[in-house]
């Protein structure tokens, strides 16, 4: 039989009618360039994009890969582990998954959190995921576009803060090189700093191990450097151990060498009216973690999943924004049930009724905005009056015995995914159904 040539397998045709899709819808939406090849033999990704502001200046980039959905994927995936690999060890991408029935184009972002999640390393090659049914683009939904630009803004301050964190490390091991004084002595100043770091690694450990593996990746505990430890006077640094370090919670450092280091910032504090550890070493605990737990929420890099009092915390503050759209009271306790109820029956009818009073005043705005974001905004409560509000509330309240309609909601403000995902968490890790949702204070 005489020799053919190689032919292309139909998976080249299904990979490169699912990248010119996505090019289709990019290009469509003129905010984002794509740069994705289809028949390629790079590894872990297909390419990139780069997202701009509507003034088409350039935001940034995020890597991609692109695969086609089955036709009854059901919002899952085979993902490969390699490409999780790539996605927690080398950078950040966006999954891109392509359901040529529904002409949509579903997403996913990993970084190291969202990977470290989802518990793959036992698989051998690939790990089901799952898409969210809001999180998708078609030719008339661009509501990803300002998604997509925020995670590249929290790239920025991802990758400015680890090199800070590089920067400072370089400069803990310059200082703790010779760092032993305090090493086998006894001192009651030993007491207070105990406390200190008994409670700060406490907090970190139980109550925010998110904010701890941002700001002390793979740290077993968190040490105290001092080279000043008085009873009005205070220089010290904090500084961690790693899991495979066998190491010591109290060091005395060289003073001229940390005041050196002191005065290029990087962490290192100084006291000179008042020593906190030594007069509220607890409280003085807690206001650290605090100022960490802050940093995160002002960069909007707080990860609430899987922690219960973060969860209670964005789910109270989901509540105070929208308490009227979920026909909830202003109050300092709630309970699952009610919350459960003002969310998945009180809002959705809520925001039928408010689109239902708005879209004949302003069909063209209200449309117009519908099909540019591609849902149904829970801020529209700004452009009702409050006589517009308690016809709602009436309206809505003739209605409660019956079904919603199934509709997308959401809102710039708080991301709702982000809700959802907190209050499943409070109902699976209580099994009382009944539970209090209270005000915790940090």
């Amino acid at each position: 039989m005489d020799a053919k040539p190689a032919s292309h397998p139909v998976s080249n045709f299904t990979d490169d009618q699912s990248v010119s899709f996505v090019r289709y819808l990019l290009a469509k939406h003129r905010r984002v360039i794509a740069y994705i090849s289809s028949i390629d033999k790079w590894p872990n990704i297909d390419g990139r994009v780069e997202i701009q502001d509507e003034h088409n200046n350039l935001i940034g980039p995020l890597s991609v890969q692109v695969k086609t959905l089955t036709a009854n994927h059901n919002l899952k995936y085979d993902c490969e582990v390699n490409f999780l690999a790539y996605c927690e060890q080398v950078e950040p991408c966006l999954l891109l998954g392509v359901d040529h029935q529904s002409q949509k184009v579903y997403w996913l972002f990993f970084d190291v959190q969202s990977v470290r999640e989802i518990d793959y390393k036992n698989n051998k090659s690939t790990k089901t995921v799952h898409f969210r049914a809001a999180q998708y683009f078609d030719e008339n939904t661009t509501g990803y576009i300002e998604e997509w630009a925020k995670i590249v803004e929290n790239n920025k301050q991802r990758f400015q803060s680890h090199n800070d964190l590089r920067v400072k490390t370089e400069q803990l091991e310059k200082l703790l090189k010779n760092a032993n004084k305090a090493v086998g002595t006894s001192s009651i100043n030993f007491v207070t700093i105990h406390r200190f770091l008994d409670e700060l690694n406490r907090q970190f450990d139980t109550d925010f191990p998110t904010v701890k593996e941002f700001f002390y990746p793979q740290t077993w505990k968190l040490g105290m450097a001092y080279a000043r430890y008085e009873p009005n006077k205070l220089d010290y640094t904090l500084f961690p151990i790693t899991f495979d370090k066998n190491d010591v919670l109290i060091k005395e450092v060289d003073s001229d060498l940390f005041g050196k280091l002191m005065q290029e910032g990087r962490g290192f504090s100084y006291h000179l009216a008042g020593n906190p550890i030594q007069d509220r070493p607890a409280d003085y605990a807690k206001e650290i973690v605090k100022s960490k737990v802050l940093q995160l929420v002002k960069m909007k890099l707080l990860n609430h999943s899987g922690h219960e009092l973060l969860a209670c915390e964005f789910v109270m503050a989901f509540i105070d924004r929208f308490h009227e759209q979920l026909g909830l009271p202003q109050k300092d306790e709630y309970s699952l049930p009610e919350v459960q109820f003002g969310f998945h029956r009180y809002l959705p009818l809520w925001v039928e009724e408010a689109y239902g009073l708005l879209l004949p005043r302003q069909p063209i705005i209200i449309q117009a905005q519908i099909i540019r974001d591609g849902y149904f905004d829970l801020d529209i409560i700004s452009r009702l009056s409050s006589k517009d509000r308690e016809e709602i509330s009436q309206n809505v309240g003739k209605r409660l015995d019956k079904e919603p309609r199934p509709i997308r909601i959401s809102t710039t403000k708080l991301d709702i995914g982000t809700f959802i995902e907190c209050f499943n968490h409070l109902r699976q890790c209580n099994r009382m159904p009944s539970r209090i949702l209270c005000r915790d204070v940090l």
